[in-house]
């Protein structure tokens, strides 16, 4: 999948411009002109080049880029390379010697292999997919990616274009992506750009006893990758552990949970449950101290924070009985995706999503099981 290289500035939309311009305009006539020496390729290969060709008009810090491209590297099934000295470099000059300027992606492999730049199958990546329900500042390629889930068309920009998505049209796509999920080769990798309640759902529709494993792709602030292995769970040295507190908020029995990881979110979700007095008896507070966007070290700690997370709130269903919970999450996305797999152990479930930009701060309820 195409995580753009952090910083600068990133120009995915270039290649439906250049595919969509007539021949009477100058970028159609670039683009016809760049066809003909492009002769190698079809029509339909020149418009896949085109929608995956990306421009960076700034320079970039050489920690941040060698990340980038090594990550590059893993997912091409190549070998990563080293700042100080790279086998790359060679390549390079080699292609530059030769005046050799177009190749086939078996040539390419064939002059990577000479140059024992391929690791070996045990270690690739088998397959990528993509899940996405809204389009951020960092854009992503529909074809990046074995599979594509795209949600975008549900929504303007986060807010659904109808209500009834939620439990019809959103669940009954999940449902046929994870049936494609479950043939794809292994090892599997997952990128989530959705919402919370939607990586949640997926993670209900993949739980271990389906046996497919996967490791979950982010972008931390400096848009850099971080790959999450939560195969050991494991709380790291001076890693954040839940503290829980309980109220009693209404007469009814059903159990809310609100859930403040990178931020805080219990007097939203306080202020909500107040306005709309029903059923919700109880409201459990779990949270990490201090909340914010790097509280989770990495998959290890959020799997071992899930883990604890389910056992005490599963302790409390079971105790209680609630006919449902309601789940206020401000948590990292593939923290939602890895609770949505033990879903199970908590009963029937309503996800809510935040209402970003609304000046009342505002849930609305989402996915549900």
């Amino acid at each position: 999948m195409g995580d753009r290289p952090p910083g600068g500035c990133w120009l995915p939309w270039l290649g439906g411009v250049a595919l969509s311009a007539t021949p009477f305009l100058a970028v159609g006539q670039i683009r016809q002109r760049w066809q003909e020496v492009c002769d190698a390729l079809s029509a339909e290969a020149f418009a896949e080049f085109l929608q995956t060709l990306r421009f960076q008009t700034s320079a970039l810090p050489l920690a941040d880029t060698e990340a980038w491209l090594q990550d590059r590297c893993r997912l091409a099934g190549t070998r990563v390379f080293r700042a100080d000295w790279s086998a790359y470099d060679d390549l390079g000059m080699r292609l530059i010697e030769t005046g050799r300027t177009r190749h086939t992606p078996e040539s390419l492999r064939e002059l990577l292999q000479q140059a024992e730049l391929l690791e070996p199958p045990a270690q690739t990546i088998g397959s990528t997919v993509l899940l996405r329900s809204f389009r951020s500042l960092d854009p992503v390629a529909e074809n990046e990616g074995q599979l594509g889930i795209d949600l975008c068309d549900l929504f303007e920009y986060r807010q659904p274009r109808d209500a009834e998505v939620w439990s019809t049209t959103i669940p009954e796509r999940l449902r046929q992506a994870t049936a494609t999920i479950a043939g794809l080769s292994r090892p599997l990798e997952l990128k989530i750009q959705a919402h919370l309640s939607i990586a949640w759902f997926l993670g209900t529709l993949l739980p271990p006893k389906t046996g497919v494993a996967f490791t979950l792709r982010q972008l931390d602030s400096r848009m850099r990758v971080m790959v999450w292995d939560d195969s050991l769970p494991r709380c790291p040295e001076g890693g954040s552990g839940w503290s829980f507190s309980k109220e009693k908020i209404g007469q009814g029995e059903e159990l809310a949970v609100a859930l403040s990881v990178s931020r805080e979110v219990l007097l939203d979700v306080r202020h909500h449950l107040a306005a709309q007095p029903g059923a919700i008896g109880i409201l459990v507070h779990a949270s990490l101290q201090p909340p914010g966007q790097h509280t989770i070290v990495d998959g290890a700690h959020g799997r071992w924070l899930v883990d604890a997370l389910i056992q005490q709130l599963g302790a409390m269903v079971s105790q209680q009985r609630p006919p449902r919970l309601h789940l206020f999450p401000a948590a990292p996305v593939n923290l939602m995706a890895l609770l949505g797999q033990q879903a199970a152990a908590l009963g029937p479930t309503t996800v809510y999503e935040f209402e970003f930009g609304s000046s009342t701060r505002r849930y609305s309820a989402a996915m549900r099981t």
